[in-house]
């Protein structure tokens, strides 16, 4: 699970690297705009994630440290 979510994070970074690179691709403000909400969106929902991950280590560790 951790390697797919691995390449899903890379899989859209080296399809925007190789349509600028490679196929030399016109990135217009808009295109820009939606690229760096979509990466927003990401960075928002991995620091969310990892709140939630740790709260749950967190009561995990209070529960088995009371029993």
């Amino acid at each position: 699970m951790v390697s797919l979510g691995l390449l899903q994070y890379l899989a859209p970074c080296l399809q925007f690297v190789l349509g600028l690179v490679v196929f030399d691709e016109q990135m217009t403000g808009v295109r820009w705009i939606g690229f760096l909400l979509v990466w927003a969106a990401l960075v928002v929902f991995t620091i969310e994630a990892l709140r939630h991950r740790r709260r749950q280590l967190a009561l995990t560790a209070e529960a088995t440290a009371a029993a």
